[in-house]
């Protein structure tokens, strides 16, 4: 080991929400924070990009005003069926339209502004323990870091999970997603998602008149369709909505975003020691429209919590129970409600019912908005 290396009080594994929305607050409070990222801001990455106000008061706090950098403000919200039977109805709260490319680039500066210190384009394949707050970690370009703590936000699926034999990581999950920026015609206060055959695709406005579109499909129907185009010509384009998109939209990518093995089961929240974020954390299906927020809200609640066990208020045991405790409190329920409605959407007969329930029953409305979006998100040493 080379004991050389200048120890971080944190080191946060993966730059997206969850670990730039944790480093941010941390070096405010003059932590000397790591954050170590595979990839070079700015990217794209595959993501709905609408996100609940819940998280506005938060973002606020860490001097991020969303609508600074051209997010576009989301009021209402459309469904469809599979044949196109729509219903709308408005979002109490609301939510607003930002590019991932956009976001995480403006949080990377205002980061870097309150000293986090950044190791990009390495990826962490090993980390240990070695002793009480003394981390050790390594990166497969041959890196070495140390840190008191460390922080997993490393996203959905990576070298990290593998290192520490994450249940999940054995399991192939039947589900991949496809997004890709447009122009074209679409109301810029609306969020839209609409079914089709084993999935279902939502749409909204983000900065720049951009409309991005982004699908969660079974990755048996890529298997039928044989391409991306082929299947949103012949699968998508079965719902008339999906097909006039597809017609009269113009693609602004070269070509798709696309990430496989999406894993929707509960996961653990801490893992040999090591707390998770985001969607290390767990993922919610792509329908409740707030994986993002969840990732902002569990950044939130480390704000409080790192400090504490960094000073000694809080012993290791007693941080990582209060963390999980404090994310299932708010986050559980989501996820519960986000694989209930999951069986409505993507076949013919339960997608059409939804829709119909949805369209007559308001108080179903606002009970399916409330089990999906949260309160109003302050710093969390407020309500700890």
């Amino acid at each position: 080991m080379n004991i050389s290396l200048p120890i971080y009080d944190c080191i946060i594994i993966g730059g997206g929400l969850a670990g730039l929305c944790s480093a941010l607050p941390l070096a405010k409070r003059g932590l000397k924070v790591l954050l170590i990222e595979q990839k070079e801001y700015p990217f794209h990455k595959v993501c709905g990009e609408y996100i609940s106000k819940e998280v506005l008061p938060y973002l606020n706090s860490l001097g991020f005003d969303p609508f600074a950098h051209g997010a576009v403000d989301i009021r209402r919200f459309a469904l469809s069926s599979l044949k196109g039977k729509q219903v709308q109805t408005t979002l109490p709260l609301g939510g607003f339209g930002l590019s991932r490319h956009r976001m995480d680039q403006k949080l990377y500066e205002l980061a870097l502004g309150a000293g986090v210190e950044f190791a990009l384009g390495q990826k962490v394949n090993q980390l240990k323990e070695i002793g009480p707050k003394n981390w050790l970690l390594h990166s497969q370009q041959g890196q070495q870091y140390r840190g008191a703590m460390v922080l997993g936000a490393q996203g959905k699926r990576s070298l990290v999970d593998r290192q520490l034999e994450r249940e999940f990581m054995q399991e192939r999950a039947g589900f991949m997603a496809v997004k890709c920026h447009y122009e074209g015609d679409f109301p810029e206060d609306l969020v839209a998602l609409h079914n089709f055959e084993g999935g279902y695709c939502g749409l909204s406005r983000v900065e720049d008149g951009r409309i991005n579109l982004c699908y969660l499909v079974a990755q048996r129907q890529l298997k039928r369709a044989g391409s991306i185009k082929e299947l949103e010509r012949t699968i998508l384009g079965q719902n008339p909505y999906l097909e006039q998109a597809f017609r009269e939209f113009r693609p602004i990518f070269s070509r798709p975003l696309s990430i496989s093995n999406i894993y929707f089961r509960p996961k653990p929240l801490v893992e040999q020691g090591l707390p998770m974020l985001g969607d290390a954390a767990g993922l919610i299906y792509p329908l409740s429209g707030n994986g993002m927020a969840m990732a902002i809200g569990s950044a939130s609640i480390m704000q409080a919590l790192v400090p504490q066990y960094l000073e000694g208020q809080l012993s290791q045991a007693e941080f990582l129970a209060q963390y999980a405790a404090a994310w299932q409190k708010n986050y559980s329920l989501r996820l519960q409600a986000g694989r209930k409605l999951q069986h409505f959407f993507g076949h013919p007969f339960w997608s059409n019912l939804g829709v119909q329930l949805f369209a007559g029953l308001p108080f179903m409305q606002k009970t399916i908005i409330r089990w999906t979006h949260g309160r109003p998100l302050t710093p969390w040493d407020a309500l700890l």
